[in-house]
């Protein structure tokens, strides 16, 4: 009787167990599913960062893979478009249920003529299958500068007005290169051929060159508020203009110029001339503390510059003399976080200093470091 006591005590206990121990798979079943189905915001917000330095790479092919397949689906053919991304900054980060919302500002600008166009970029985020991707993307335009009558002008999203920025007599005269360690020597600005220039992430700054030969770079801070001070817009000033012409009372005439449109250009920083060198494009850092000028100067290559855009200086690591230049070029490739990251690319594979020095780089924009990737 005691053994067949045991038997069924036995029974019992083993059953117990089973039990608890399919109970324990089945909760921890329930916990993995559940860890898969959470949405991560961090994940998310790479595939938009991922997205981004995809676009500005110029690599479509490796964007398109980050959409769905339904995106993908609508968006079979590679558009082709002269405004180029060169810089990005995550404006708005929100999660709703299993869906990331971004909103980015993005800087486009074309690498030939004086135009830029700062955008508001809307992207969402879902998850397909264990795989995040890009569901929508919508872009509006904030601003966009051009050239116009040797002039260059901001237009503000959908206005039909345009404000004069700045114009050639606005442009300083000399200007000292950074090259000139002793301030001795100041040199012609090219004033009357604007070149190359993008916003910043604001609206409230915009970088400009001009070049003939020589390139000169400047920032200009932008203040809408005083299109509506003093003086009248174009329309205004070219009216009173015609009326003085038309009467030929030189007075007219006169008031006609006083009454010259006001730039919405506040002040400028002028940031370097840099002799015999072509800037090929620009692009702030987040928050806008540094500017980076990449530029091809002859018989060496290209190259990288970054200032201060408050003070115009430029940074502590000047790359022509971290690097052989004319061996090596000295390529940007993007701001993160308080760093930029560059590559050394050697001119000569077979030239055992350059290709020593060839690689993937990031400066820390804090204390000015640099590391090898």
């Amino acid at each position: 009787m005691n053994r067949k006591i045991k038997r069924i005590l036995s029974y019992i206990i083993i059953c117990c167990f089973m039990f608890t121990l399919s109970a324990c798979k089945s909760k921890k079943s329930e916990v993995s599913n559940e860890e898969a189905n959470e949405f991560e915001i961090k994940v998310a917000q790479n595939v938009v960062d991922n997205y981004m330095k995809d676009l500005m790479r110029e690599d479509l092919a490796n964007a398109k893979k980050l959409y769905t397949k339904e995106l993908a689906g609508k968006t079979a053919n590679d558009p082709k478009s002269d405004l180029k991304v060169k810089g990005y900054s995550i404006d708005e980060t929100s999660e709703i249920g299993k869906t990331g919302f971004f909103k980015v500002k993005v800087t486009r600008m074309s690498l030939s003529e004086p135009i830029t166009t700062l955008d508001e970029c809307s992207i969402k985020i879902i998850k397909e299958g264990s795989d995040y991707k890009i569901n929508e993307v919508k872009n509006e335009t904030e601003k966009e500068a051009f050239l116009e009558d040797n002039a260059l002008r901001v237009r503000s999203k959908n206005n039909i007005k345009t404000n004069l920025l700045i114009d050639s007599s606005s442009f300083p005269q000399y200007a000292f290169s950074k090259d000139d360690k002793g301030n001795l020597a100041k040199q012609v600005v090219p004033r009357n051929k604007f070149s190359v220039m993008n916003f910043g992430y604001e609206g409230e700054r915009i970088a400009i060159s001009s070049y003939d030969k020589d390139s000169y770079i400047g920032i200009i801070k932008i203040d809408e508020s005083m299109a509506t001070q003093g003086g009248g817009g174009s329309e205004e000033g070219q009216g009173q203009g015609d009326q003085g012409g038309k009467s030929g009372d030189k007075k007219g005439g006169s008031q006609g110029q006083m009454a010259r449109e006001k730039p919405i250009g506040k002040e400028m920083t002028s940031l370097d001339l840099l002799k015999d060198s072509k800037v090929e494009f620009m692009t702030f850092s987040n928050g806008e503390k540094f500017l980076m000028i990449q530029y091809n100067r002859n018989n060496m290559g290209r190259c990288i510059r970054v200032y201060n855009t408050d003070s115009g200086e430029l940074i502590k690591q000047k790359f022509e003399e971290k690097y052989p230049y004319g061996k090596v070029e000295i390529v940007f490739s993007s701001f993160d976080k308080d760093v930029m990251n560059y590559e050394v690319i050697a001119k000569d594979p077979k030239d055992k200093e350059a290709s020593d020095q060839a690689g993937k780089y990031q400066i820390n924009l804090k204390d000015f470091k640099i590391k090898r990737l």
